[in-house]
């Protein structure tokens, strides 16, 4: 029997050894010009083989006849190699003495590994991987051939890792992980091309994935191999087959039998937890990172995974996910039918802040659509609808009201009014907006009684109007800062939140006046009657109410004052020369500019679709920059707001404008108040003007004023500098303006631990003019929270235990009195120990910088030896309170 020279049966030679043995002898020709094979004498080949430019014959020899033959009919030039098993000693001299070495050469297809890298030696490792592995590395060797081995020595993972990349098309100078792997085999033309690859190669490099790249990647290779659905597909639909352990609910009978069927698509064999998370988890991570580069992918891979579950029966399962869209779509429909549950008189608040929470927690929240935008503002309306409702006593009561709180109703509501693609939810969100608009027209109905009492008799409740901000406010602040007064015309409260939160997000900090008692809330004036530009952007202005155009503006203005016209740069400009010189000149100290895009878009937009940001608002952004560039004081506000056309009723009068009419026209209806005396700029100093937004008299528009409701006649006043800019005398850094409400869930009811304290009484209203307080100085803040003052049974405790007191006289100096951590806990114990952080500075009226110190302040104080009893949540802004460490902390009795 023929051996081999370790005894094993002799081998059929592959092309791809013979070809590299061809180009061996081509190499060194004058080493000889034969070549002695030992190994069964069959060639599936080619006769020849083009090497080094010289042509190599191949010829089997089943005898030393055979042999010989092949040997005498060598060409001169050319080159032979022999594929024969007849002994060494049968062939004869006339073979083997021309032959190289004068011998048999053993076939060692593994002695043409160094060689291939460019090595002295492989691995011995690497023979675990069979015998096919020296004819794949030929086969598969790129063009440029395999890279140099670094050490010299020829490892499993140089080998696997270059037959990968080829078997997947990739260039060998690719860096390949796991991240890469799934994302490429995403690719059409890298799928199939895996796919052609011998089950051989296959089965081995799916062996080697598993044990260098993990769990995820072998499985994703086990899957490329026997489907055209992505593996990222895959790996989202294993995240809901194979949940988390956050996941607690019980495995369902179709999700443990769809399991079972999912194994067919990774070669049949089954599949454990461990390596389904594996998968889960690398393709959740991938796709987050395609979603935030933009990737036009992700959709198609969303849509293959909600098939592919439906395919192997659960289609349930992709209303499990939070990142598919049937996932969003589920929690969506799980919050609409939590909102048609809302009864006034029993609402479901813990269910409904569940069903938000997790609606949030799903990926597509973060997304485009504003679905997620809308939820988060019909939760709040909710929220506000379940607070307590304090009724205005006085007209600067209802101001004080509508820029504390009403005005976030407004801004929330114009999110919910366009809110959702889903039918179930635009359903429960009309529902919530209905009521709403109950309590908002209320509202608005109050202020309009208010506002016709104060005209009707001598001055009672002197509320600020426009025509006041240029003496009270703007004068003040230029006598000690240059500064920038800025009108956007047709401004609400309700958009001022919008834009003031962006403009603080660009770098600005708001100030309020530093006034006691004030609340230090950003305040609002009230617009000339009719609300509309002739008369109050006039007033403001002059500093009087007055009527007028642009011309009587900049007459009465005193300073330099740029209007839209003023306002077109020259080429390559993006602000005229003359306001960006005035602006750096300090013997200018104001200058003002007005701004139209929101009144612009009154009638040719829609405002009610539009978040007003830095953005959206033409030169406004340009103009901040330039007001920071000079270190100048910036000045927000309005002439009037504005209503937006929501299904208005059509009331045509003659003579009448778009939300006025004369008296003349007839006498006041139910949903209009007949207004006259001071104030009333119209002709003949009296008017008929609605008292609910839905109402108009003109021909429709996207949106209305001149009306006396809250959103079109109470006129923000903001007041910004630079971020860690000293204050202007007499004001300070504003606390976050947000009401409770907006930021955390309302507790109807107290906790068991916490008492009321006595709400305080409100004086009686008085008959006389109240001219000794100052100007802007209004009412007590309106109450709109559920508890608006308790006291906390457990903290006078904490206060007088040794170790808080060992605590206070370490921190020295640097303590927070005990009045200050006393209301921090009281805040913080009201809402059970998690709060917003803008909720936290505004019920102590202070800055969110000046809270992160008090903040700091008090874990020094409660966070003994390492313990977190005072913590930040992941979220960035919930201030987290641990009442039960800190009870066993600080041996407290009293929290149980």
């Amino acid at each position: 029997m023929t051996t081999s020279e370790v005894g094993s049966p002799l081998r059929i030679a592959s092309p791809q050894i013979i070809g590299e043995y061809a180009q061996r002898i081509a190499q060194s020709p004058e080493a000889g010009r034969i070549m002695l094979l030992a190994a069964r004498p069959i060639w599936n080949g080619p006769p020849s083989i083009a090497a080094q430019g010289i042509t190599v014959w191949v010829r089997t020899a089943v005898s030393q006849l055979a042999a010989l033959e092949a040997v005498t009919d060598l060409l001169a030039g050319d080159l032979l190699i022999i594929l024969t098993d007849v002994p060494e000693e049968e062939l004869g001299d006339a073979v083997t003495i021309p032959s190289r070495g004068q011998r048999v050469n053993f076939l060692d297809e593994w002695s043409t590994i160094p060689e291939l890298f460019s090595a002295v030696s492989y691995d011995p490792q690497l023979r675990e991987y069979g015998n096919w592995l020296p004819q794949s590395l030929i086969a598969h060797r790129p063009p440029g051939g395999w890279p140099k081995a670094p050490s010299g020595i020829v490892t499993a993972d140089l080998a696997m890792s270059g037959l990968l990349t080829s078997a997947l098309g990739m260039s060998v100078n690719d860096s390949i992980d796991e991240a890469h792997l799934l994302v490429a085999l995403d690719v059409p033309e890298i799928r199939t091309r895996w796919a052609g690859a011998s089950p051989e190669l296959r089965t081995a490099l799916i062996t080697w994935v598993g044990r260098s790249f993990g769990e995820a990647a072998r499985l994703a290779l086990a899957a490329s191999s026997a489907s055209k659905i992505s593996v990222l597909a895959f790996g989202v639909g294993l995240d809901v087959l194979w949940p988390d352990s956050s996941d607690a609910r019980t495995p369902a009978t179709e999700q443990i039998a769809a399991r079972t069927r999912a194994e067919r698509y990774f070669g049949s064999a089954p599949i454990s937890p461990r390596e389904a998370r594996a998968l889960a988890s690398a393709s959740r991570q991938t796709l987050l990172r395609m979603s935030l580069a933009g990737d036009s992918l992700v959709p198609a891979v969303m849509q293959q995974a909600e098939t592919w579950l439906a395919d192997i029966g659960w289609a349930e399962g992709a209303s499990r996910s939070d990142l598919l869209p049937a996932g969003f779509a589920a929690r969506a429909g799980q919050l609409a039918e939590a909102l048609m549950g809302v009864d006034l008189a029993s609402v479901d608040l813990p269910r409904i802040e569940g069903v938000l929470n997790d609606l949030l927690d799903h990926q597509l929240a973060a997304g485009p659509s504003g679905e997620a935008a809308a939820a988060r503002m019909v939760v709040r309306l909710v929220r506000w609808l379940a607070s307590e409702e304090s009724a205005p006593q006085s007209l600067s009561d209802c101001v004080s009201l509508h820029m504390a709180d009403g005005s976030w109703v407004d801004r929330a509501a114009a999110t919910v009014w366009t809110g959702s693609n889903f039918e179930s939810n635009a359903a429960a969100y009309a529902r919530v907006l209905k009521m709403v608009q109950v309590r908002r027209t209320l509202r608005d109905r109050q202020f309009a009684k208010k506002i016709s009492e104060e005209l009707a008799g001598p001055p009672v409740d002197t509320v600020p109007g426009t025509e006041d901000i240029l003496p009270h406010v703007v004068r003040p602040l230029t006598s000690v800062a240059g500064c920038l007064l800025i009108v956007l015309d047709g401004m609400s409260a309700a958009t001022a939140n919008s834009i003031v939160e962006d403009v603080v997000n660009s770098g600005w900090q708001e100030l309020v006046e530093d006034l006691e008692g004030s609340g230090h809330s950003r305040r609002g004036v009230l617009s000339a009657i009719p609300s509309l530009t002739t008369f109050s952007r006039t007033s403001l202005f002059a500093g009087h109410l007055a009527a007028g155009q642009q011309a009587d503006e900049k007459r009465s203005f005193g300073a330099p004052l740029f209007h839209k016209d003023d306002l077109r740069a020259p080429a390559g400009a993006r602000l005229p020369g003359d306001l960006v010189a005035g602006l750096n000149d300090p013997r200018k100290p104001l200058l003002g500019v007005v701004l139209n895009t929101i009144d612009d878009a009154l009638a040719k937009h829609d405002p009610g679709g539009t978040i007003w940001t830095l953005n959206n608002i033409q030169h406004l952004a340009d103009l901040l920059q330039a007001a920071a560039l000079a270190g100048r004081t910036l000045i927000l506000t309005s002439d009037h707001g504005h209503v937006v056309e929501r299904g208005s009723e059509h009331r045509p009068v003659a003579g009448a404008a778009g939300r006025w009419r004369p008296t003349s026209s007839g006498p006041a209806a139910p949903d209009e108040v007949e207004l006259s005396g001071r104030r009333v700029l119209a002709p003949g100093g009296s008017a008929v003007v609605p008292v609910v937004e839905n109402l108009r008299y003109s021909q429709k528009q996207a949106g209305y004023h001149g009306g006396c409701t809250l959103a079109e006649m109470i006129v923000p006043v903001i007041v910004l500098n630079r971020a860690g800019a000293l204050a202007p005398k007499r004001w300070r850094v504003a606390p976050p303006q947000t009401p409770g409400w907006w930021n955390d869930p309302v507790r109807v009811q107290p906790a068991d631990n916490v008492q009321t304290r006595p709400r305080a009484t409100r004086k009686a209203k008085s008959t006389e003019p109240r001219q000794e307080q100052p100007l802007f100085q209004f009412g007590p803040e309106p109450v709109t929270e559920p508890a608006a003052a308790v006291a906390v049974s457990w903290v006078p405790e904490l206060m007088q235990s040794r170790m808080y007191q060992d605590q206070r006289t370490r921190a020295g100096r640097r303590a927070l009195s005990d009045s200050r951590v006393d209301e921090l806990l009281t805040v913080l114990a009201q809402h059970g120990g998690r709060v917003h952080r803008d909720s936290l500075a505004r019920a102590g009226g202070v800055s969110v910088a000046e809270l992160t110190s008090e903040l700091a302040a008090l874990r020094r104080l409660l966070n003994v030896e390492g313990y977190q009893v005072l913590t930040q949540d992941s979220d960035g802004v919930t201030v987290v309170l641990d009442i039960g460490l800190l009870t066993e902390q600080f041996s407290l009795g009293a929290v149980r």
